[in-house]
């Protein structure tokens, strides 16, 4: 896509499809392409998904360019990698991440209702909870190993997602990483993660038989 000198600019989980590759596995297919603009045009202040665009679009119109569809998928796999109590869409705005000012914002504006107003507020309030967080960096604190998902294995493999994932995440666009920086690591963890699960099946004679004979003698 890129290669084409198209970006995205919406790269969210339900425009990311799992198409059947015909051998009894899945391949992810990137769909919906309303928001495409060509590299180096300009893209408008606040286009896109909250959560899934970089600090850089929530602030002013910008020249499209890879580093934000990069930020998308690193915002994908925050959500992915961390524990299951802790996700949700946006994971810049997390209870977890609030100050005790933002808590205490958070229920007064929860006890106003549902109005035009009310909303209007809760999405300023969400979008400077937004920019603080990414601002500083304060999400990586979700991105600590007793935060990261345990199917992800042990420790060697959490400890790569909480060193690497941050840096496709960052405000900084220098130090951002790339797109192909990004499929290097997360085709790495993934290869670890795989790993795990098969040398989990030989332990147990493939099909948890080893375990049954153990209970048996």
């Amino acid at each position: 896509m890129h290669k084409a000198g198209i970006g995205h600019w919406d790269l969210t989980p339900p425009n990311i499809l799992l198409v059947d590759d015909g051998y009894g596995g899945c391949i992810p297919q990137v769909s919906d392409f309303g928001l495409a603009r060509a590299l180096g045009e300009m893209r408008p202040k606040m286009m896109g998904t909250l959560g899934s665009m970089p600090l850089e679009v929530m602030q002013a119109s910008v020249p499209a360019c890879p580093s934000q569809d990069t930020f998308a998928m690193g915002a994908m796999a925050f959500i992915i990698c961390v524990t299951p109590d802790k996700v949700q869409a946006n994971m810049f705005i997390s209870p977890h991440l609030f100050t005790a000012a933002e808590a205490k914002a958070k229920k007064a504006l929860e006890a106003k209702g549902g109005g035009p107003l009310a909303m209007t507020l809760r999405d300023i309030f969400e979008r400077n909870v937004m920019e603080r967080t990414m601002s500083t960096g304060a999400f990586t604190t979700l991105m600590t190993v007793d935060n990261l998902h345990p199917d992800l294995g042990p420790t060697s493999v959490r400890d790569m997602v909480s060193c690497y994932l941050p840096t496709f995440l960052a405000s900084d666009l220098n130090n951002r990483g790339d797109m192909a920086t990004f499929e290097k690591v997360m085709g790495h963890i993934i290869k670890m993660v795989e790993a795990q699960g098969e040398t989990k099946v030989d332990e147990q004679g493939g099909d948890g038989s080893a375990g049954s004979e153990v209970q048996q003698a």
